[in-house]
């Protein structure tokens, strides 16, 4: 899909499954602002190992909410983040939420 929309040098396809993640690790320490997606099989375990990692004005993107990933996931880290585009996804009916790293 990143070659589709010219942005191959910018999206690192990762498993976060293992402890290493050496690009994704290397990315979060180099480039400012990023847009992680989390849309692995265990986006829970994702949003909780990386919201952390992130700093402010980061954002971060999580697909399959309502069917994997509920409010109750992203509560612990509510004091981290905000969400954006929220109006929009909801008229959209989208599946997919985002935030902004305060």
């Amino acid at each position: 899909m990143a070659d589709l929309v010219g942005l191959k040098e910018h999206c690192i396809i990762e498993s976060v499954h293992g402890e290493e993640t050496p690009k994704l690790c290397a990315l979060l320490k180099l480039n400012r602002p990023i847009m992680l997606f989390a849309d692995d099989g265990d986006k829970k375990k994702e949003f909780a190992r990386y919201v952390p990692m992130l700093q402010q004005g980061d954002y971060i993107a999580v697909h399959d909410w309502g069917t994997e990933v509920w409010a109750e996931h992203i509560d612990p880290f509510r004091h981290l983040i905000e969400p954006i585009f929220l109006g929009q996804c909801e008229e959209l009916g989208s599946y997919t939420r985002f935030w902004r790293l305060k």
